[in-house]
């Protein structure tokens, strides 16, 4: 049995806690990133005139929450089945939504994330960046899971 220092295990709670104190923090930032994300779906697809456009924006945000797979998985099969059926305009138009919900999604994310943990913004936007570069897919995950260990570590001071 490992036996841990009073003041070790004390820093080690403390630790911890600020850790889970982040991972609310990132949660409820990712609810902030839902909402602000189906308002903007929601409006594109309205003024694209799409049948059931609130709905429709609804279900792709809750396809967004996967990690990897995410409105991808809706939006790049929808807009070429539109170009092969013969209305280009509204397929490139579909992906013009994506590639702006995409960026729309990282900017705020990476800003409210930085507010939110009291760190600068580029810290999880490096994290973020590094991780999806590095492994992929898999960075994607490691990332959610790495940003609020680097604001506990950067709020102790340590990096």
């Amino acid at each position: 049995m490992i036996k841990i220092k009073q003041n070790n295990q004390a820093e080690l709670q403390r630790f911890a806690t600020n850790v889970y104190h982040n991972i609310k923090i990132y949660l409820k930032t990712k609810g902030k990133l839902f909402i602000v994300g189906w308002l903007f779906l929601s409006i594109a697809l309205g003024l694209l005139e799409i049948t059931g456009w609130v709905w429709i924006a609804l279900a792709i945000m809750f396809i967004d929450l996967l990690p990897v797979i995410g409105s991808g998985m809706v939006f790049v099969p929808w807009a070429l089945i539109e170009m092969f059926t013969g209305d280009m305009q509204r397929g490139w138009i579909l992906l013009g939504i994506y590639v702006a919900l995409i960026i729309l999604e990282q900017v705020a994310e990476t800003i409210w994330m930085g507010k939110s943990m009291q760190m600068p913004f580029w810290i999880p936007l490096a994290i973020t960046l590094t991780c999806s570069i590095a492994l992929g897919p898999l960075g994607i995950l490691l990332a959610a899971l790495l940003i609020p260990v680097a604001s506990t570590l950067y709020q102790q001071g340590k990096i």
